[in-house]
């Protein structure tokens, strides 16, 4: 078990200990964030009247307004539901991420872990705030 935490901590990583809150509150965060997308999206698909996951596009489900886009019919009746699974999911991610960055040492996988996570968290908040739409 030591040598693991060793080489954890050589890459750069310093490892949450079972002792230390922070490290189980971003593994909580990055559980809850991605199941609370996944039964928003469940709930979403279950009231859009034939949905189907290899014709449509998962933010069909959030598309708030009805019409005919590309082929398809968006008739999204819980397109709340979907954004809201969107916006918390990424959300939940940055509050994870701004938690765990600062125990990370300094230095480019830092940086990069970083950016690509905010990244991911901004781009999946956006889909939810600004849904699309059959105009």
């Amino acid at each position: 078990m030591r040598a693991q935490i060793g080489s954890a901590e050589a890459r750069g990583i310093d490892v949450a200990r079972p002792q230390d809150g922070i490290g189980r509150s971003v593994g909580l965060l990055w559980l809850v964030g991605p199941s609370w997308y996944l039964l928003c999206e469940a709930i979403s698909a279950w009231a859009f009247p034939g949905y189907r996951y290899a014709t449509f596009y998962i933010s069909d489900l959030g598309v708030p307004t009805f019409g005919e886009f590309q082929g398809r019919m968006l008739h999204s009746s819980l397109s709340a539901v979907m954004n809201a699974g969107f916006l918390g999911e990424g959300l939940l991610f940055l509050l994870g991420l701004i938690l765990i960055a600062p125990r990370r040492r300094r230095g480019a996988r830092t940086v990069l872990f970083v950016f690509f996570g905010i990244a991911h968290a901004v781009g999946i908040a956006f889909v939810g705030l600004v849904p699309g739409s059959p105009e």
